[in-house]
Formats: C-alpha cells, sequence, structure tokens
C-alpha cells in the first residue's frame, strides 16, 4: 500500500534523526538502522481505541526508557509561535531533495539555508498536512476546549455543578463521562463540589489545558507554514 511505503519513508527518517526505541543509547546513535522501531516497539491498529499506535514487541520493564526522540525534533510549547525547530526544517530540506541529491546539498541545509523555491514548497506543504492530521485525531477542537475551559473555571469558583448541567455542554462526551464517573447523572442540577470533586476538576482543567496548548502550537506550525507559502505567492 502506498500508505505504507510513505510510513516507511518516514521511519527511516526518524532514524537517521536519532529516534530510535532501543534501550542502548549507542543503538540510538547509528544511522545505518533502515527504521526507528523493532527493538521494543513497532507500529499496530487499534480500532477501539481510535486507530494506529504503537505495540510491545517484547516484555517492558517498569520505569524503562523505551523511545528516544531528539528535542530537537519536537514542537514543545517552550516554542509557541509553532515556527519548526532549526534541526526539523533542516532534516525536512535533506529530506525533500531526491535522494541522488542529498549529499551534495546536506551541508547547505545543515547550515540553516533553503535549498530552493521548490523544496521549501514541498517542506511548507508537508509540515501543515500533518498539523492538521494531527489536529484531526482529536475528538475536540481549541475552540471547544477553550469554551469547557471557561466553564470550568466557572464550576470550580462556584463551587457547584450548575454550570455544567444547566448549559449544553451537559450533552458533551467528555462532560458526560465525568458526569458518570462520579454518579452524578440521576442527580440535582445543583451540586456542591466535594474536595474530592474539587480535585478531580483541577485535573481535568489541567489536562484540557495541556491539549489546547498542545492544538495551539500546531495551528501556530499552520501559519507560519502558510505565511511561507504566502510569501512564495502559492
Amino acid at each position: 500500500m502506498e500508505e505504507d511505503k510513505e510510513l516507511q519513508i518516514f521511519l527511516n527518517w526518524a532514524a537517521q534523526l536519532g529516534v530510535s526505541d532501543s534501550s542502548s543509547s549507542s543503538s540510538s546513535s547509528s544511522s545505518s538502522s533502515s527504521s526507528c522501531l523493532g527493538h521494543s516497539l513497532a507500529l499496530s491498529h487499534f480500532p477501539d481505541a481510535g486507530g494506529r499506535g504503537l505495540m510491545a514487541v517484547r516484555n517492558l520493564r517498569k520505569g524503562e526508557l523505551i523511545l528516544r526522540v531528539p528535542k530537537s525534533l519536537l514542537l514543545t510549547r517552550d516554542n509557541p509561535s509553532g515556527k519548526p525547530s532549526f534541526a526539523l526544517l533542516s532534516a525536512l530540506r535533506v529530506w525533500a531533495t531526491p535522494p541522488s541529491q542529498r549529499k551534495s546539498v546536506s551541508h547547505l541545509a545543515y547550515s540553516g539555508l533553503q535549498l530552493s523555491r521548490q523544496n521549501e514548497i514541498v517542506v511548507m506543504k508537508w509540515l501543515m498536512r500533518k498539523c492538521h492530521d494531527i489536529l484531526k485525531t482529536h475528538p475536540t477542537t481549541a475552540q471547544e476546549d477553550s469554551m469547557l475551559l471557561q466553564t470550568l473555571d466557572k464550576v470550580y469558583c462556584l463551587g457547584d455543578l450548575k454550570e455544567i448541567t444547566n448549559q449544553h455542554l451537559f450533552e458533551h462526551r467528555e462532560v458526560h463521562c465525568f458526569l458518570e464517573f462520579h454518579s452524578l447523572l440521576e442527580g440535582e442540577s445543583r451540586v456542591k463540589l466535594s474536595e474530592k470533586l474539587k480535585k478531580s476538576v483541577a485535573a481535568w482543567k489541567l489536562a484540557i489545558l495541556w491539549r489546547l496548548g498542545y492544538k495551539k502550537i500546531l495551528h501556530s506550525c499552520v501559519t507560519y507554514c502558510s505565511d511561507i507559502l504566502c510569501s512564495f505567492e502559492i
């Protein structure tokens, strides 16, 4: 399948940049591997959990390091602008170059230079597509997360669940699961928050804040790539 072929190319690329599931740091530094997986993990499909993911291919010990990813390859909250890191852009520029030409241009790419107009267009479009694909996997949008956070802030400040049960958010799957878990679906709409419920709401807010921050970074990356493409009049 074409999708499997593209995925293998991606795994090869990741291995060359130092991504590895080997427990040995010496193994992870080798670029001879054709894939960044195979020592501890493998790709698999999990239909009940939403699609593709990683599965263990051996028994894993508690606390064991099973996947190494260089920090330079990550889009993190340390980089809220969404601009890809120097290392990621450099590597993608080499990856977007035909294999027969990579050796002759890699020193330019790793000096931070754009290799060509067409090369940069390919890189920006690839990044945009990947960000959009990741955003589509989330069951909620950034706007929905922001609305839910505002409601939970009111819930926490007022000390009861009235804001949830009196709004359309009551039909929200995540809200429904929260109320069901705490056996509140059949109760009164105005429920005072116990200390246990306050801790649950606080933990829920942290989870939403994290995923919202992640989505904002992805949206910012899309905006950055779009601006670059616009500068090329694409």
